[in-house]
């Protein structure tokens, strides 16, 4: 649950400027502000996670370098599973202390997302919807126990369209992460959606499958870092 009115996150930011149109989540691609993105892969490529900690980070960053008290901007992450494990959100560049991690029961997800984003406080909204994968096989039964607990009660179509209109005309990105298959058969009226898949031990194939902007999709083939860790914008350029 969310444990502070999301208006004492508010003061802070009433004098920061605006962040930039897009932001960057590899070189040569970008996602849409004022928009719901969907992030997903096949079970057992934990990178759609790593992918929006990517963001958070770069959101930050842009706008710390606007921001006229050197301040970031806070990003929100909805983690119904428990799964975000911490060192990587660290590793990832993320400033903790603009981190808010909200974990609500998975089937008030929806409608904790929805008010998250009418807040307009976050750069970049993460909702997770199954956790990392990966896992060990114990906790995977769990989440998917989870995520088919929150499907039966959540109409998703419904509520990626009223995180649309939460977010409409400002600058908040929200990524919702989800499984390969549950995005093939629930096809969401989101406005970009991005495909993840592995064909290499040491690469990432980006496929942007759905972009409402027009812009034309393809595919990217990025090369992991040492530590096996998509690049940020800056270094994938």
């Amino acid at each position: 649950m969310i444990t502070m009115p999301l208006v004492s996150l508010a003061p802070p930011l009433l004098h920061r400027a605006r962040s930039t149109p897009a932001l960057p989540l590899l070189a040569g691609l970008d996602l849409p502000r004022g928009s719901v993105v969907e992030l997903t892969a096949p079970a057992g490529l934990a990178r759609t996670t790593q992918l929006a900690l990517t963001a958070c980070a770069e959101a930050q960053r842009r706008s710390r370098a606007v921001s006229h008290d050197g301040d970031a901007r806070w990003c929100g992450f909805i983690d119904a599973t428990s799964s975000l494990y911490a060192p990587a959100v660290v590793e990832a560049g993320v400033a903790l202390e603009r981190m808010l991690v909200v974990r609500p029961d998975v089937e008030d997800v929806a409608k904790v997302a929805v008010r998250m984003a009418a807040s307009r406080l976050f750069a970049v909204l993460v909702v997770d919807r199954v956790g990392v994968p990966g896992a060990s096989p114990s906790s995977s039964r769990a989440r998917a126990a989870a995520s088919s607990r929150s499907s039966a009660v959540t109409r998703w179509d419904i509520a990626v369209r009223k995180l649309a209109l939460a977010c409409e005309s400002s600058d908040t990105t929200v990524l919702l992460l989800s499984d390969e298959h549950t995005a093939t058969y629930e096809a969401l009226p989101v406005a970009m959606r991005i495909e993840l898949t592995r064909p290499a031990t040491d690469r990432v194939r980006l496929q942007v499958v759905k972009d409402r902007r027009g812009l034309e999709g393809g595919a990217r083939l990025v090369s992991l870092t040492a530590r096996g860790r998509v690049p940020s914008p800056s270094l994938s350029a």
